[in-house]
């Protein structure tokens, strides 16, 4: 066996991503929630290279939005636990 390079958990998880996916539906948007999510993004934001994209479902509207690149977070386990409990479990990393 000939290894290249040996990943922790979380180092995997930032080099081999594509993106954070979040889906969003229109009933669990309020004020409260932009803020928390607001909150949860910006405090994984420092040194983040994953960018982040809602998925966006409503009553009469679907849309993707990718965050800008400030917006793109370092991902560990405690972002992806604080997303799904946020979001219903509704988030999830995107690999290559």
């Amino acid at each position: 066996i000939n290894v290249n390079h040996i990943y922790d958990l979380d180092e995997a998880r930032n080099h081999f991503a594509r993106r954070l996916a979040v889906s969003l539906h229109r009933e669990q948007i309020d004020n409260d929630f932009i803020e928390r999510f607001r909150e949860i993004l910006s405090t994984f934001s420092e040194g983040g290279e994953c960018p982040v994209v809602c998925y966006y479902r409503g009553e009469k509207a679907r849309a993707a939005m990718r965050l800008g690149d400030t917006w793109r977070v370092h991902l560990n386990r405690e972002l992806i636990q604080r997303l799904e409990h946020l979001t219903s479990h509704s988030s999830k990393i995107i690999y290559r």
